[in-house]
């Protein structure tokens, strides 16, 4: 039942659920389960719950693998089954792990040695590789409280988890620890007075940040169902949208000074695609706007899927010019629909038949930034 509930617990605490204060309680539960490990002296039993905890909350954080992602592939059912089952051992791994440490050393408090291996935890599963979630953070679910994370910027989003796992710690032990009112509250001071610190920096800081407009930015998103998108029949039609949009926008006042197409809005590549290419950059010349769009994107003499191709954005400048631009391509791939985690994509493409069931995206490297006239700025894409 704990299991069950501080699954939930930190499922709800993170956007789109707007419940900011349960991020304060969302881990408790597996501070009980710990606690309880500790007193039986079993590191095995606090495996075994870290890890069905670990399983049930992430595969509620990430049900998006299937319900998104089902379109592209049935393998990302495998691929959702097989991330949970790692970051769920990663859990089991950090139950086990507090566990032995408070045995090893009793006089290292809960509340030192939990809130460090979490936001250790976290870090971890933000470098593993192909399948690193860096945003997957108990930090993060503070987003939606922006007066509390303004310090941030200080201490990043694993100093905000930090923090979050040692009130989650402070909170319980304060509880169910004591006998008389007046010590919880002498317990849950020091929470309150970070809470308080938090809280008048966010003030603080977000009346003293200089804010200013830069300019009008038109946000082009055609409605096309995935079927349609991606039948060759189509493109044109595809590519149509976007320009008749586009030319929509440019009508309005005020008139944009950049437009942005969205991830993979070009469904071919723009050098193969000299129709395409001269319509587009023909927009962006005779409105004298720049268009930042995303886009599939290979060197050109790219011959097959077993060459590097990416998923990526460019930038088409006010005089029809993109070819003297950087192309940023993804870093951070959606495991198996963009890229199949550890396995070579030439393993993929010399099965017939299984190519089209995986992705074989090339992550990129470089962090481009791109200068308009509304100033320069980088991108991040899904």
């Amino acid at each position: 039942m704990l299991v069950v509930l501080g699954a939930l617990a930190l499922f709800l605490s993170y956007p789109p659920f707007p419940l900011p204060f349960l991020s304060f309680f969302a881990i408790t539960p597996a501070v009980i389960l710990i606690r309880q490990a500790v007193r039986e002296g079993n590191p095995r039993s606090a495996f075994r719950w870290g890890w069905w905890y670990g399983v049930i909350s992430n595969a509620l954080v990430l049900y998006w693998m299937i319900v998104a992602l089902w379109h592209f592939t049935p393998f990302s059912a495998l691929g959702y089954l097989a991330t949970i089952a790692v970051l769920g051992l990663l859990n089991g791994v950090l139950f086990w792990f507090v566990v032995r440490m408070r045995a090893a050393l009793p006089g290292v408090p809960l509340w030192v040695v939990l809130p460090v291996a979490w936001t250790t935890l976290e870090w971890t599963i933000g470098h593993l590789g192909d399948v690193r979630f860096p945003w997957l953070g108990l930090g993060t679910s503070l987003a939606d409280a922006r007066v509390l994370v303004q310090w941030a910027d200080i201490a990043g989003a694993r100093g905000i988890t930090l923090w979050l796992a040692w009130c989650n710690v402070v909170i319980l032990e304060a509880l169910i620890d004591v006998r008389r009112a007046s010590d919880v509250v002498r317990r849950l001071a020091p929470v309150l007075g970070t809470l308080v610190l938090a809280l008048g920096y966010g003030v603080w800081r977000m009346k003293t940040l200089p804010v200013h407009d830069v300019g009008v930015v038109g946000m082009v998103q055609p409605s096309e169902a995935f079927n349609e998108k991606w039948d060759p029949a189509r493109a044109d039609s595809v590519v149509g949208k976007l320009l008749r949009h586009s030319n929509e926008l440019l009508q309005n006042t005020p008139r944009p000074a950049l437009i942005i197409w969205p991830e993979a809005a070009i469904p071919d590549f723009l050098w193969r695609r000299p129709g395409w290419d001269a319509a587009i950059t023909g927009l962006a010349r005779d409105a004298r706007v720049p268009i930042f769009t995303g886009v599939f994107w290979a060197e050109p003499g790219w011959r097959s899927t077993l060459d590097p191709y990416y998923n990526a954005t460019l930038l088409i400048d006010s005089t029809g010019d993109w070819r003297s631009h950087p192309v940023y391509a993804k870093h951070y791939l959606v495991p198996v629909t963009e890229r199949v985690p550890f396995v070579p994509v030439k393993v993929f493409r010399a099965i017939p038949g299984l190519a089209r069931w995986s992705g074989g995206f090339t992550p990129g490297r470089t962090k481009p930034l791109y200068q308009t006239a509304l100033g320069r700025f980088g991108v991040i894409v899904c």
